[in-house]
């Protein structure tokens, strides 16, 4: 007598042992829900980063600024120099729009100015090269000052 083989489902109680008791599902929704996490740290992570770059470029373009100013002749020359080198940042910034850069130069005495450069990223985040990321205070401004002396 031949055997016929036939097939049989396997019980649900058998299915589910072997294939890990139903934690596939459970590890989709795990992943969606720490995958947010990650992601919105990430991006606060970038967008801190980006604050930094810009201070960091603020800092070195303020110092090179007072410098160059520093050593012009007059007041006139010290006033095209601070003309030019300001537009210089400008063009340097990811974002070269105007709007966002404010800059002062103020003279505190016959020896002494002030240079200040303030980064702006705008309410609506126009200024910003990264997205605003939801939960992350961010600073609207970022700025460097500096005090030096002019040679007469």
């Amino acid at each position: 007598m031949t055997s016929v083989w036939r097939w049989k489902p396997k019980s649900a109680g058998r299915r589910r042992a072997e294939t890990g008791g139903g934690e596939r599902g459970a590890t989709i929704i795990e992943f969606a829900l720490l995958s947010s996490v990650m992601f919105l740290m990430l991006f606060g992570i970038l967008s801190y980063g980006e604050v930094l770059a810009d201070y960091v470029q603020l800092r070195h373009r303020v110092g090179e600024m007072s410098r160059l100013v520093a050593l012009g002749e007059d007041a006139a020359d010290r006033q095209s120099i601070f003309g030019e080198e300001s537009r210089k940042t400008i063009e340097g910034f990811i974002r070269d729009d105007p709007r966002c850069l404010t800059f002062n130069l103020t003279s505190l005495s016959a020896t002494s100015m002030k240079l200040e450069i303030f980064y702006d990223y705008r309410e609506n985040g126009e200024c910003r090269v990264m997205p605003q990321v939801p939960f992350v205070p961010l600073p609207g401004s970022v700025g460097a000052t500096n005090t030096f002396t002019v040679r007469n």
